[in-house]
């Protein structure tokens, strides 16, 4: 298959080309790993280098037209246009996979209506919790978008039942959570707490990711310090951007790193006696898929996270690794019990690979000229007089 990749460039706090990270980099790899001819269009909302960017993993490579786009410079929207333009022209994919947020489902779904190449978008989070799709207007067009693509992939099972149910989508559907890259592995927790400098006889709690009141983080601040009352030997580490609305306790057993590459975080989760994933119930956190769960685990270190949908239904057989979003009491005795007895989930992380090979599958199965001729109704032949 010939297979056009549309996203954003900048996601999860970094920036696809040059950190070669997360799931608009890793899958469209992974399905020219398999033999798929892939390219992608990437549009950067920030002042960025542009152009063509080649992107190689053994012997898969993606080519990448980067592309600057600014809603406050009209002419960028039609270069970001002209760009995709010319890729359908001259590239001739069987389908389009439109990612990343609402702009790139609209954007998809209108090049479908105007080339007649089936696009699939891809819900890697419920997008209406984005500052983009409360512009006027811009969520009914979301939507009638996602209802007229030709397919959807959803990054969690319950975001998957609310667009069928709430945007009234009959196209093929499939759940595609994201994976975990080779980096997260078990590390020798010592030589983690060496490398920044932390105690070895400590036990230590924290978090790797967005420290920001939107994902409720605010409920471990305070958990840490009702425990570091009681717990001399109980540190906080942190790693990661800080939100505006954050505020990271002041207190000699905190430590925050910063916003670190993506390279050291495995030593950063490795560090951990208990590593906590906070989360809100919110329009983003009720549907979300918790990618940070996923490394922990494959770390190694017993993980505590927010009882959102998507994380019951993923961990109905261990209560003891949820927590209560927002209950602080929840969390405290949630930390308490696995510092005490450490539990891990008895649920192995699924790899870029893995879900790569399902993406070809749903897309060969369902978008490939020959699967296309399948699914038009049979022509009825007109009676010669």
């Amino acid at each position: 298959m010939r297979i056009l990749v549309l996203t954003k460039r900048q996601y999860m706090g970094k920036d696809l080309l040059h950190d070669a990270y997360g799931r608009f980099y890793e899958l469209p790899l992974e399905l020219a790993a398999l033999g798929h001819e892939v390219r992608g269009v990437c549009a950067s909302y920030r002042r960025r280098e542009e152009g063509l960017f080649d992107r190689r993993s053994g012997g898969a490579e993606v080519s990448w037209h980067a592309v600057n786009v600014r809603p406050i410079a009209p002419w960028t929207l039609y270069r970001w246009a002209h760009a995709i333009e010319r890729q359908i022209k001259s590239f001739k994919p069987d389908v389009l996979w439109a990612c990343s947020d609402s702009f790139h489902a609209i954007v998809g779904a209108a090049f479908q209506s105007r080339h007649g190449v089936p696009c699939v978008v891809d819900l890697y989070d419920n997008f209406e919790s984005y500052v983009g799709t409360a512009i006027p207007g811009v969520r009914p067009w979301f939507r009638a978008s996602v209802r007229r693509a030709a397919g959807v992939t959803c990054v969690s099972r319950p975001l998957e039942r609310y667009v069928r149910a709430a945007y009234g989508v009959q196209r093929p559907t499939m759940v595609l959570e994201n994976g975990v890259s080779g980096e997260f592995r078990p590390l020798d927790r010592l030589a983690c707490r060496a490398r920044f400098g932390l105690p070895e006889a400590a036990k230590i709690i924290g978090t790797a990711g967005a420290l920001d009141a939107g994902r409720g983080v605010e409920v471990l601040f305070q958990g840490f310090l009702r425990l570091a009352e009681k717990r001399p030997d109980l540190y906080l580490l942190l790693a990661g951007r800080v939100g505006r609305d954050a505020l990271i306790p002041v207190h000699p057993r905190v430590a925050h790193l910063g916003q670190l590459p993506l390279a050291e975080v495995p030593y950063v989760i490795g560090a951990m006696d208990v590593s906590v994933i906070c989360n809100k119930r919110s329009a983003f956190g009720e549907y979300c898929f918790p990618q940070k769960l996923y490394e922990v685990i494959a770390c190694g270190v017993p993980p505590l996270v927010a009882n959102t949908p998507g994380v019951a239904e993923l961990l109905e057989r261990a209560p003891r690794n949820r927590y209560e979003p927002e209950s602080v009491d929840s969390l405290v005795q949630g930390v308490e019990a696995l510092l005490a007895a450490p539990t891990m989930p008895a649920i192995s992380p699924v790899s870029w690979k893995e879900h790569g090979a399902r993406l070809a599958d749903f897309l060969a199965m369902h978008f490939t000229p020959a699967a296309q001729a399948r699914a038009r109704p049979p022509q009825r032949l007109r009676a010669v007089r």
